[in-house]
């Protein structure tokens, strides 16, 4: 998985890149070689070379709207990290959240040419289950197994070497637009740079956040960017699921411009002091100075703390139900539990753990990214989450298909688990030659 670079003097570290092009923002992060096994619930055993962060222009709910501005706002973003890492870098791995983004949960059948299943068989099944994938001008970005059956008994972990008649392989496989990919890649060879791996915004978002018992039982990851809110189910100690709708916070900003008259960066600004999910009596009569620009501030309109929330709440209650509507239907909504963990730049509005609470009668926890060593508190917020998780899923062995990292052995105690967990429940090449998976 080497990534191409050019060496400014200050670090010899084989440098990694990550690129998460939102609908708010750009952030690139570039990380060194992992100097020990990679875990999810663990901090990144690696070292912060570089990170840049800009005002995203051209994009629109991840996708591409204008060529010109967008390759504006990357440029910016990748400068910024390779001036402070001291490199240059030519190949990244890009996060994903436009593109009808979604999850096919189905099975792949073959039968066995001798009797007794090898590593033949299952990788002609699965082959068999990226080509299903990838019809309708889809493109898969990654298959993940959820297990096999064999004569129709469940539960089998590994199959090789067992006689039967009929190999099953359940398969979760995460899909986008193939034309939005594409003009992501256009998007980046503008800006001289390769695309080593494509990955689902809110798979990468709930890697970097898991901690602890968190894939206990059942989650349900929900990833509130600007222009899109995001989804990713957990259950059983497997990856289930992951979708998006095309609404987000900044469409809460909208509202606040609308309804107040005012332009939309002071909207947002209002958003991120003033609002808040969570009514009390006293909201009634505090008071939030509207400064409109050219106005005279001793007549400056007010509105109430309370005003403010009845223009806020409908629409945060229309993200929630529209998410709860495209995870009800997967099916899949029981197996992922009643736990929800919150992320993303959105998830900071205040009291919206406490609304998730009491509309989906959810434990819900918002959470970003672990802390790592050379980041500084800004660097990981929760509207970095994706970008920190790409490191994640591209490092973690077993998590992307085609992107194992070979030789990490799983240590004992938690993080040990979960690195077994991956490597139990997701296949990839190198773990089905190996026999890992």
């Amino acid at each position: 998985m080497a990534q191409g670079f050019a060496m400014r003097g200050r670090t010899t570290e084989r440098p990694l890149a990550f690129l998460d092009i939102g609908s708010s923002k750009v952030a690139c992060l570039i990380v060194g070689s992992p100097s020990q096994n990679v875990h999810v619930g663990a901090p990144l055993p690696v070292r912060r070379l570089g990170y840049g962060l800009t005002e995203s222009r051209g994009i629109r709910a991840g996708a591409v709207i204008d060529l010109a501005q967008a390759e504006d706002a990357v440029r910016q973003a990748v400068a910024q990290a390779e001036q402070d890492a001291g490199l240059v870098i030519s190949e990244v791995t890009v996060a994903v959240s436009a593109g009808r983004l979604a999850s096919l949960n189905f099975a792949g059948a073959t039968r066995p040419a001798t009797g007794t299943v090898g590593s033949a068989d299952i990788d002609k099944v699965l082959e068999a289950g990226a080509d299903f994938a990838r019809r309708d001008g889809r493109e898969l970005l990654h298959l993940h197994r959820l297990g096999f059956r064999l004569d129709g008994q469940a539960g089998i972990r590994n199959p090789r070497g067992m006689d039967g008649q009929k190999l099953q392989v359940d398969l979760n496989a995460v899909v986008a637009d193939a034309t939005v990919t594409r003009n992501l890649r256009s998007l980046l060879s503008r800006s001289y740079l390769t695309v080593s791996q494509l990955v689902a915004a809110p798979y990468a978002s709930a890697l970097a956040c898991l901690r602890d018992d968190d894939l206990s039982g059942g989650l349900t990851v929900l990833d509130l960017g600007a222009d899109t809110t995001s989804f990713a189910l957990f259950g059983d100690g497997l990856f289930l699921n992951a979708g998006s709708i095309a609404v987000g916070g900044q469409q809460i900003t909208l509202d606040i411009a609308r309804a107040l008259g005012l332009p939309v960066n002071q909207a947002e600004r209002i958003k991120a002091l003033y609002g808040n999910l969570v009514g009390a009596l006293s909201d009634e009569h505090e008071y939030v100075p509207l400064a409109r620009p050219g106005a005279d501030p001793e007549t400056a309109q007010i509105v109430t703390r309370a005003q403010l929330r009845r223009i806020i709440l409908p629409r945060v209650e229309e993200m929630l139900q529209l998410v709860r509507e495209r995870i009800a239907a997967t099916g899949l909504a029981r197996r992922a539990g009643g736990r929800v963990l919150l992320t993303g730049g959105a998830s900071q509005l205040a009291g919206l753990s406490d609304l998730v609470t009491r509309v989906w009668g959810a434990d819900v926890n918002a959470k970003g990214p672990l802390a790592h060593q050379d980041f500084a508190a800004g660097e990981l917020t929760p509207a970095q989450s994706t970008v920190v998780g790409l490191a994640y899923a591209t490092l973690v062995p077993g998590a992307l298909p085609k992107r194992a990292v070979a030789g990490m052995s799983s240590p004992a105690g938690y993080a040990g688990r979960l690195g077994r967990w991956f490597k139990d429940s997701f296949w990839d090449d190198e773990t089905t030659e190996t026999g890992a998976a």
